[in-house]
């Protein structure tokens, strides 16, 4: 999400972007692409606060991260 302002795909394609990222984090986490999609949802509340916009259809086969922007005010 550095590098992006969105990213979408499959649970399988966030699971290899995540393992292929850093593969040492993710080497003994879940075999299930599902399983890193549960835990999305989990952490969406703190990455709202972070600026990053989750989106999960119900039964959602693609979902989309999305680098909301910020309001600066001086």
């Amino acid at each position: 999400m550095q590098e992006k302002r969105e990213w979408s795909g499959t649970a399988k394609q966030f699971k290899e972007l995540l393992s292929n990222q850093f593969p040492d984090a993710f080497a003994k986490w879940y075999r299930a692409p599902s399983k890193f999609v549960d835990e999305l949802k989990r952490i969406a509340p703190e990455l709202q606060q972070e600026g990053v916009e989750v989106r999960i259809p119900p039964e959602a086969i693609l979902f989309t991260l999305k680098r909301m922007k910020t309001n600066t005010t001086s």
